[in-house]
């Protein structure tokens, strides 16, 4: 993070899978992870070259842990994006390079001047294509994006919809958008039917919680857990607590909050068949019309 090394760019002839290992593992590559530790791992990409036998047959040989990719998997291999990025600037300059050598020192003005900001998150994005990426989406899909968080949420908004805001307002409401009544059967199922479905999961699901596990076998440790725990109460929690904020500025007697807090302040909606405001103007302004001639004769 925050640094880079000169771009290495090969010189004469092609790149095969001597040179590869000669120049660019042998050198650079095998001190560095020796010097880093056994938790790193090297990442590549799947041109040929790098997909040697001979290459493999070496990294296993040196304990290079090697990062597997899949074909055509740029989203995968978050470094491709900054070759492409790379290109791109490359191939807009004002005098493109017409030469090897040209190309080279191209390369390596447009590497010096890539911004540290793309490749600081390009590091930073690793950590979730690796296995502990999988490991840290567990974490969020079990708690932030479970069904818990969901059924939470979905017992306040029937609860609010039908018994604050009103559901027959909220009936005409629709009636208002679309143009034609629903069927009322749905009245019941917001006022009564969806809150104790949604409810009734939401209690079994809390009975028979079981801790986040990973391919049935890897439990994970408690502060793991722990911050899961955290990252679902950062939402649910805030319906009560704004709820309760509310209460506590609110001026007035108990009683007076919770029916200014509870009490829509939403006009109600005008019936489809209502007469619009300015023809019911307009024929009353017609008829006062009609009857201040006829009185005038």
């Amino acid at each position: 993070m925050n640094g880079r090394t000169d771009l290495y760019v090969f010189t004469g002839g092609s790149v095969t899978a001597v040179r590869y290992r000669d120049e660019i593992l042998h050198p650079p590559v095998r001190p560095f992870i020796a010097a880093m530790g056994t938790d790193e791992i090297f990442m590549d990409d799947n041109v040929r070259p790098r997909r040697a036998r001979l290459v493999r047959s070496y990294l296993e040989s040196e304990t290079i842990p090697q990062m597997a990719r899949l074909a055509r998997s740029p989203n995968l291999n978050p470094i491709e994006h900054v070759w492409d990025m790379l290109g791109r600037w490359i191939a807009g300059r004002s005098v493109p390079p017409s030469t090897l050598h040209e190309l080279k020192q191209a390369l390596l003005q447009e590497w010096a001047l890539l911004p540290q900001q793309a490749i600081n998150d390009t590091i930073a994005s690793m950590p979730r294509r690796c296995h502990g990426g999988m490991y840290v989406f567990q974490v969020f899909d079990y708690y932030s994006a479970s069904g818990m968080t969901l059924l939470w949420f979905c017992v306040f908004e029937c609860g609010a919809v039908a018994w604050v805001y009103g559901v027959r307002r909220f009936y005409d409401n629709i009636e208002e958008m679309l143009g034609f009544r629903i069927n009322p059967w749905l009245m019941i199922c917001w006022s009564f039917l969806s809150p104790l479905v949604t409810g009734g999961i939401f209690i079994f699901s809390l009975i028979t919680y079981k801790p986040v596990t990973y391919n049935k076998d890897y439990e994970y440790p408690g502060w793991a857990i722990f911050i899961g725990w955290c990252m679902a109460l950062s939402s649910m929690l805030c319906v009560p607590v704004y709820f309760v904020y509310q209460v506590l500025i609110t001026p007035g007697t108990m009683r007076q909050r919770w029916k200014i807090l509870t009490t829509p302040r939403l006009p109600m909606a005008l019936p489809v068949h209502a007469t619009d405001p300015d023809e019911t103007s307009k024929q009353n302004g017609t008829k006062s019309n009609n009857h201040y001639e006829q009185s005038k004769l």
